[in-house]
């Protein structure tokens, strides 16, 4: 059994969904104190208080106590009743370990979003099915919609080898392997799976907002700038506004100031489009025909960006308040692709505002915003060796 202590209640009201719970009387009068004294816990008090009320499995314990403080209370309490004490005050666990009572801290089960889940179909369903393509996809989609999916998720359903059988979208649609082309790399295929799912993502024109991770090598650049040249050589879109914070590599020397315009200064961190396009001088080809803007992230507040692809890479290296930043420029007909690895944080402060937890966090339930997490290098074979080094 595990009683809680009040700031655990407080902070993580979801240990209330856990069995073995025990509530002792003096945290309840001490969240009502609470809630009347700090006027900024009063909400997240409330919230607590209509969970413990509607709970069917919370023990409420009222041993006595000559304890005078809640905290010495739930410590004897703990003793007594041989309790596990549940945390998070630091001064509170050193007093119970050393009164040699049994003490944990608690932080809340965390699965990490993907932007996809995989769902393994039982051998008693794939037992039933027909020959008919079309009835065993209905059948793997009936089985799906049994499944909680959060915002536009896509579901990969497996057998129990872990052998693929079908893709879904979050409208339980059925992706295919379909590939892509634009006159700079000619036709594109995905190479695994959560490059299908990222391709698919890319041609949702209903999800305006898109997002990509992964680690070096997986494509994020590669598959988001041949879709972006592709939108705008088909003319669904004017121009590709690529916005990057101009952070060099960790612990690498600064070469002082850059000399030239603007868009020369910002040229060196813009390559990634070049590669794609053949070099530089195709990139400034496209720069002086205004097919291509780059802007410096320190200049784009105030900016209405409309029917443009709004590109931003290298995420990590940005803080949420400039993430918020773009999202606010982001004007009607545009679309805004962005990706990173958070692997590749240069800077203390941007690891600090750990900026694509806390946007995939914000926004995974959202029906404007997308995310494929990539994992596999896809490179080449020597790229994958850098993972080797840690």
């Amino acid at each position: 059994m595990k009683l809680i202590d009040t700031n655990v209640l407080i902070d993580h009201p979801e240990i209330l969904n856990e069995t073995g719970i025990v509530i002792h009387i003096s945290c309840l009068e001490e969240l009502d104190l609470l809630k009347h004294k700090k006027h900024e816990l009063s909400k997240k008090i409330g919230y607590v208080a209509k969970k413990i009320r509607d709970s069917e499995t919370i023990t409420f314990d009222k041993t006595e106590s000559e304890q005078e403080r809640v905290d010495d209370k739930l410590l004897d309490i703990a003793k007594i009743n041989a309790y596990t004490l549940i945390t998070n005050d630091i001064l509170l666990y050193v007093k119970a370990s050393i009164k040699k009572v049994a003490v944990e801290n608690y932080s809340p089960k965390q699965e990490t979003y993907d932007g996809y889940k995989v769902v393994q179909i039982p051998n008693y369903i794939l037992s039933t099915l027909s020959v008919d393509h079309g009835s065993q996809i209905e059948t793997y989609r009936n089985y799906v919609r049994q499944t909680e999916r959060i915002g536009n998720e896509y579901i990969i359903c497996t057998d129990t080898f872990g052998q693929t059988l079908k893709i879904f979208d979050s409208s339980l649609d059925v992706i295919d392997d379909s590939s892509f082309r634009n006159s700079y790399s000619d036709t594109i295929r995905p190479l695994n799976l959560e490059q299908r799912m990222a391709i698919d993502l890319l041609r949702n024109e209903d999800i305006p907002v898109k997002f990509l991770t992964g680690r070096f090598g997986s494509g994020k650049d590669f598959l988001m700038i041949n879709y972006a040249l592709k939108l705008i050589e088909e003319g669904k879109f004017n121009n590709i506004t690529w916005v990057r914070n101009n952070i060099p590599v960790k612990d690498s020397e600064e070469v002082g100031y850059l000399k030239g315009s603007l868009i020369e200064k910002i040229l060196p961190y813009a390559m990634p489009l070049a590669d794609h396009l053949g070099g530089i001088a195709e990139l400034m080809e496209k720069i002086d025909g205004g097919i291509i803007q780059l802007e410096h992230l320190g200049f784009i507040r105030g900016r209405n960006i409309e029917n443009s692809i709004i590109y931003c890479t290298e995420v990590e290296n940005m803080t949420v308040s400039q993430i918020q930043l773009i999202l606010s420029r982001v004007g009607k007909g545009s679309m805004l692709m962005m990706n990173g690895d958070a692997k590749q944080v240069d800077r203390e402060v941007f690891k600090l505002n750990n900026t694509i937890t806390r946007i995939v966090d914000a926004y995974k339930t959202n029906k404007l915003f997308g995310y494929v997490n990539l994992k596999h290098t896809e490179r080449s074979e020597v790229a994958k060796l850098a993972d080797v080094l840690g």
